[in-house]
């Protein structure tokens, strides 16, 4: 057991340890896979991640996660009682750890709210009819797709995406989460 992982841990997140396992995915990005027992209950250190706002915000409601790397927003979602949740990933390689490989770690393949899904996040979202209360796309811009064709992908991920589609979920009140990692550096 070790100190939890937190993106941007709030005051109080210190108190919390579980058992992880780091995913690196294209040999430069990586995410944190927990374990978890399964009861929800067990889920309080989530809510002290700065990726937990939007669940903060608006509990309870359906949720779309655009980029479910170690399925940390899944368990966000999970823990503010969310009834829905539905995982859209890239990466089939990453669908099939938190469903195959390491399902009995993670146990989020179990969750009978959770539906995980292999595809494009944007595509899948604008075929599907259905209605999301929270949007979540966290860190959803890899260091991976720094060196390769991936950046116009990614860049049209956090700018295209967010003004097209993100507007008219807008006017249907749902709730956006976007986040993105930033490394501070001395050097401009």
């Amino acid at each position: 057991r070790e100190p939890a992982f937190y993106w941007g841990g709030g005051e109080g997140a210190g108190q919390f340890v579980n058992e992880q396992s780091y995913v690196l995915i294209d040999g430069e990005a990586g995410t944190p896979m927990t374990q978890w027992d399964g009861n929800p209950a067990s889920l309080e250190w989530v809510s002290y991640d700065v990726t937990a706002l939007p669940y903060h915000l608006r509990k309870g409601g359906r949720v779309a996660v655009v980029g479910v790397g170690g399925g940390r927003d899944i368990l966000s979602a999970i823990w503010s009682g969310s009834p829905s949740v539905t995982a859209v990933e890239i990466n089939e390689n990453v669908v099939k750890l938190l469903t195959e490989r390491h399902r009995r770690f993670t146990k989020i393949a179990d969750h009978p709210g959770v539906t995980l899904v292999h595809d494009e996040g944007r595509a899948y979202l604008t075929r599907s009819t259905d209605h999301f209360d929270v949007l979540q796309m966290s860190l959803v811009d890899t260091w991976a797709a720094t060196g390769s064709l991936k950046v116009i992908q990614t860049a049209s991920i956090v700018t295209a995406f967010p003004l097209m589609f993100l507007l008219l979920w807008l006017l249907y009140g749902t709730f956006k989460g976007l986040s993105r990692y930033r490394r501070e550096t001395g050097a401009e």
